[in-house]
């Protein structure tokens, strides 16, 4: 068995939203708080844009909006280079979508700015991505808290495509002002993976102790004989132990940290630590020719449930729990 983290650059992008008289790129080497790096698009007053990889590869995306309206902003108290992407904007008068066509399929994880510094919270913005499990997130924070966070300056969502996919980003301002009021300062997408089959149940999540709804998400394949499946947990406390629980039932059970919603036949994969970036993550490849003892057994056409558990010093019981993860396996 293999833990690990990986990502498939090759229809990853950036795009830094611009003022057409007074562009301020992120630079590559910006990775806005640890999620990402590499070449940012600059997209200004044009009606459409054709994306660049992180790597400068040309790709089939291009990203249009309706009406944009970029809007230069200085941003007091957020230090280069975090400035360089949060310094300007696109308004949201009241809402906006963002469309991007030509995605490959895959797995993909959507990280979307948003931070208004001059308004001290008071202007915050609601986002959602069609087809995500995440739902609208709102953001909006009264101070830079340092650096890009979670849930303050930017939303995560996750979707998978089946076949060329469409990504369309909805965001409105939550309580405008003038009938405006929110603002997107950049978009990060990052293909995860190729499809995986995996499905999503027991949510919305709990929440851990940094307020973040901690999530699974998986990559490769569902096939007994590729062997490749990966599952990923996102959003989780850094720098702590980690593992995934596989059982035969989803069976939900009230625990002191969380619902456990996997049931029957309960085994726990190896022990790992969580990663250190804000945005923490913990990854683990299944080997179906080396499962724990009291695994239940897989054979094409069962179903498997999946979960993870990571410590949680400062949360309820000691712990926390993502959401959980239904796999019904192929030859």
């Amino acid at each position: 068995m293999a833990l690990m983290a990986s990502s498939v650059p090759a229809q990853s992008f950036n795009v830094d939203m611009d003022r057409f008289d007074n562009v301020i790129t992120a630079p590559n080497s910006y990775t806005a708080g640890g999620l990402q790096n590499g070449l940012w698009n600059s997209f200004t007053d044009i009606p459409s844009l054709d994306i660049l990889s992180v790597s400068g590869q040309a790709t089939a995306i291009s990203l249009s909006i309706v009406n944009f309206q970029g809007n230069g902003l200085f941003s007091p108290g957020v230090p280069a280079p975090d400035s360089e992407m949060y310094s300007d904007f696109a308004l949201l008068n009241p809402n906006k979508t963002y469309t991007f066509t030509g995605l490959i399929p895959g797995e993909y994880t959507v990280h979307v700015h948003s931070y208004h510094p001059p308004t001290n919270g008071v202007w915050r913005t609601q986002i959602r991505v069609d087809g995500s499990n995440e739902g609208v997130q709102e953001l909006g924070a009264s101070f830079w808290p340092g650096a890009p966070q979670a849930g303050l300056t930017y939303s995560t969502h996750t979707i998978s495509f089946q076949s060329t996919g469409t990504l369309l980003i909805r965001g409105r301002a939550a309580n405008p002002v003038g009938g405006v009021g929110g603002a997107v300062n950049g978009i990060q997408v990052v293909r995860t993976g190729d499809v995986c089959a995996g499905v999503r149940y027991c949510f919305p999540p709990e929440l851990n102790s940094l307020g973040l709804a901690s999530f699974i998400s998986c990559s490769g394949s569902d096939s007994i004989a590729a062997n490749n499946l990966t599952l990923t947990g996102n959003l989780l406390v850094p720098n702590q132990p980690a593992f995934f629980v596989i059982g035969s039932g989803n069976a939900v059970v009230s625990l002191p940290f969380g619902r456990l919603c996997v049931s029957g036949g309960l085994a726990r994969m190896p022990v790992g630590i969580t990663s250190p970036s804000p945005n923490s993550i913990f990854s683990f490849t299944v080997d179906y020719n080396n499962m724990p003892a009291g695994a239940p057994t897989i054979s094409p056409g069962t179903t498997t449930y999946w979960q993870l558990f990571q410590r949680d010093p400062q949360g309820v019981g000691g712990g926390s729990l993502t959401d959980a993860m239904a796999v019904t396996h192929i030859p």
